[in-house]
């Protein structure tokens, strides 16, 4: 028993030493997520966008998208819904609307900063650049770039350009409309907004619509009480004396939440009631109004697949005293699925004008320039001895070890207006070949 508690004591008495373990921790991969360019459109309840007829003036050269999809076999009603689903595409993720209209062919970097009668906020058109890496570029919006070519997108005509397969027009066309948002490039190479064609890209990543939500936020209902039958919203005390009502105020988040409306016939009916439903020049949402009677039994309904249209159902026989349902909701899912609408109800023997979209005008103010998605700059300025003619700078990789292992080619291209003017625009190029090497390790 003494030899064992002698035994103890000689082993509290000695040092203590612990045997260390290393423990290896796993650390995300650290990607640069989605940037912004630092550009906003001052009106985002309506940002609108328009195609520039062939021979409209780019500062020399002339725009030739029509004739270059001419010739590869693709019409200009197919070329142009690339670029309508586009902004419907990023409608749907994005507190704004986008809207297309009308272009006059006015020269680039003429007109208002936004707002403009003649042409669109965003004009799109393109040229051959020239380039065969080059797919297209877009003006960083206001205030970055400020007169009126903020936010336009021209494409390279150089490429053969595809639908649904390499180089996927399509895929372009959602890229470019994020610049011209105001996004800047993302270092996830699955993002739309990865400085780098890969492959097709026909949808938004988490990364690309939290980069545009933290520039605008998401999609806000503007009557969220008015879900349902019980809590529809009553246009009775909107209706004149001509026996009409419009209400302007409309607004879709998503196909899944209506907006519910009723109305009482008033005496001065003609028997007839004219329910319309109106997204066009207010936002890019596929209209759909289903009518009920006061029973809450359909009558039937309108809709249209296309972005930005207008739809309208007739019931006849009205009654004065007569109550009716209609709710308003999308005919589509995903893009189109969302968007400022208004509502016109007609009792009266007058058509109803169409309702005029908001007043976005901002006049032309100068540049305030510190855009970019990333410190990037152009590697040599232009020469001003060419003061009608595009030219490109040559190219700079992002200065990251980071980036030029992932093979990010963020691009600025220098463009030099027919006024003199110098100005940016971010620029999406095919992704450069990389040769990968084995590792060598030392023989211990």
């Amino acid at each position: 028993m003494n030899r064992f508690l002698a035994r103890c004591r000689e082993l509290a008495r000695r040092p203590r030493t612990r045997t260390r373990q290393l423990e290896l921790e796993s650390l995300e991969d650290r990607q640069l997520l989605s940037t912004v360019n630092g550009g906003e459109w001052v009106y985002p309840s309506r940002i609108t966008y328009s195609f520039m007829p062939d021979g409209t003036d780019l500062a020399g050269p002339s725009n030739n998208m029509n004739a270059r999809m001419s010739q590869l076999g693709i019409s200009t009603a197919t070329w142009q819904a690339q670029f309508q689903k586009a902004a419907a595409i990023w409608q749907v993720v994005g507190g704004y609307n986008l809207v297309e209209v009308s272009d006059n062919g006015q020269a680039l970097g003429v007109g208002a900063q936004q707002g403009d009668s003649n042409v669109g906020d965003i004009r799109i058109g393109g040229y051959d650049m020239q380039n065969p890496s080059l797919l297209g570029v877009a003006f960083t919006p206001p205030p970055v770039t400020g007169p009126g070519e903020a936010g336009d997108i021209l494409m390279n005509t150089g490429q053969s350009w595809k639908i649904n397969n390499d180089y996927d027009l399509l895929s372009v066309a959602i890229h470019e409309f994020g610049h011209a948002l105001g996004l800047g490039h993302s270092g996830i190479s699955t993002a739309v907004m990865y400085a780098n064609y890969l492959s097709k890209k026909q949808s938004l990543t988490a990364d690309d619509i939290s980069g545009i939500q933290g520039v605008y936020g998401a999609p806000q209902d503007a009557t969220p009480t008015n879900k349902s039958a019980a809590t529809a919203l009553d246009l009775t005390p909107y209706i004149n004396s001509l026996s009409q009502a419009t209400y302007s105020n409309g607004y879709l988040t998503a196909l899944t939440n209506p907006e519910w409306f009723k109305v009482t016939v008033p005496s001065t009916t003609n028997g007839t009631m004219v329910v319309t439903m109106q997204a066009s020049q207010l936002s890019s949402l596929s209209p759909r109004i289903v009518v009920l009677n006061g029973s809450q039994q359909a009558l039937g309904l309108a809709m249209n697949t296309n972005y930005g249209s207008t739809v309208s159902f007739t019931v006849n026989n009205v009654q004065p005293g007569q109550v009716y349902y209609f709710f308003a909701s999308a005919g589509v899912t995903g893009p189109g699925s969302n968007g400022a609408f208004a509502l016109q109800v007609n009792f009266g023997p007058y058509s109803m004008s169409p309702v005029s979209p908001p007043n976005t005008y901002v006049p032309a103010q100068a540049s305030q320039g510190g855009g970019g998605a990333s410190p990037m700059t152009t590697e040599e300025a232009f020469s001003p001895a060419t003061p009608r003619e595009i030219r490109f700078a040559r190219w700079q990789r992002q200065q990251s070890r980071f980036a030029q292992r992932q093979g990010i080619g963020h691009q600025e291209v220098s463009f030099q207006l027919s006024d003199g003017r110098y100005t940016t625009a971010e620029a999406l190029v095919i992704a450069p070949r990389r040769r990968f090497h084995r590792p060598r390790f030392a023989r211990s």
